[in-house]
């Protein structure tokens, strides 16, 4: 068994790193170039009719967003929460366009491993239309067994996201991935959610996995957090946070790196920044694809 000191020490120098690797990123002048002030001229581009489809350069501008707004959060400046706001929207919308392009069948498949960030996250901090719209989505999608959607069974995050929405919304378990979709240690976390204590060790190893799997060297194949912002934001812990809330059960206060950042305690409520680019771009997709109410 390993020492508990040398683990707590572990969780402080992948947090530390995760941090330091953010720090770097944010300064080099090539992530500004092409996320930042490319994906917005490719945008332009597509409002004038320049560009088929805005959804690439939605995720360039969210991953920017993502960066910069936990950097300026984690230096102190709250500030940063505008940008981690505009970074889900613009994910959001990028997720959005990319299922509406599957609807009319210009897109034969859709990866979900970048929905799934976006399901947790509206959960997490209670955009409940959004949440909602994907969360049916992927349910559907799990019981159709529709291979339309792919990724689904390459990492125990996406099943856990399902199971997390099932208690959220009270389905039945029919509507909860099956066994080809293994949880992992999320298993663990799920059947210890109405023991207290046994919920707080496991609610502990889960951050540790989130940690471990914030890195591309990570000793699995699986990599599930490592994805901008992500990989620092603990939106699974916030989506837990909120579900366990509502059911009446208590947040077990564990003492992890990663629940000490500020990024573990979003305002409340969270930004709803008014972005015009988004605006308009959002605008000409649900004209494009018949989105009468894009979230209902």
């Amino acid at each position: 068994m390993i020492p508990k000191g040398v683990v707590n020490v572990k969780r402080m120098k992948g947090v530390a790193r995760l941090i330091a690797d953010l720090d770097k990123w944010v300064v080099r002048p090539i992530n500004r170039e092409l996320l930042l002030e490319q994906s917005t001229r490719m945008l332009h581009g597509y409002l004038s009719g320049k560009l088929n489809s805005p959804h690439a350069h939605l995720s360039g501008l969210a991953t920017w967003h993502g960066h910069v707004g936990a950097h300026d959060v984690l230096h102190g400046r709250p500030s940063g929460w505008d940008d981690i706001a505009r970074s889900h929207l613009y994910s959001a919308w990028n997720e959005r366009t990319l299922m509406a392009r599957l609807d009319r069948r210009v897109a034969k498949s859709v990866m979900i491993d970048r929905s799934v960030f976006v399901l947790l996250h509206a959960i997490g901090v209670n955009e409940d239309r959004i949440a909602t719209w994907f969360g049916q989505r992927q349910v559907a999608g799990l019981r159709s067994r529709s291979e339309k959607l792919t990724g689904k069974a390459s990492a125990p995050l996406y099943p856990f996201a399902l199971h997390l929405y099932a208690k959220w919304k009270h389905l039945p378990p029919e509507c909860c991935p099956g066994d080809e979709y293994p949880l992992g240690g999320y298993r663990d976390l799920l059947d210890a959610w109405d023991s207290e204590d046994e919920f707080a060790a496991r609610l502990a190893d889960a951050c540790d996995y989130h940690v471990a799997q914030a890195f591309d060297d990570s000793e699995d194949d699986t990599q599930d957090f490592f994805a901008p912002l992500y990989d620092l934001f603990p939106v699974e812990i916030l989506a837990i946070r909120r579900i366990r809330r509502e059911q009446g059960l208590p947040m077990p206060a564990i003492d992890h790196p990663l629940l000490r950042t500020p990024l573990a305690s979003p305002p409340v409520p969270t930004p709803t920044p008014d972005d015009e680019l988004l605006r308009n771009v959002s605008a000409k997709v649900c004209e494009e694809y018949g989105l009468g109410d894009p979230w209902a």
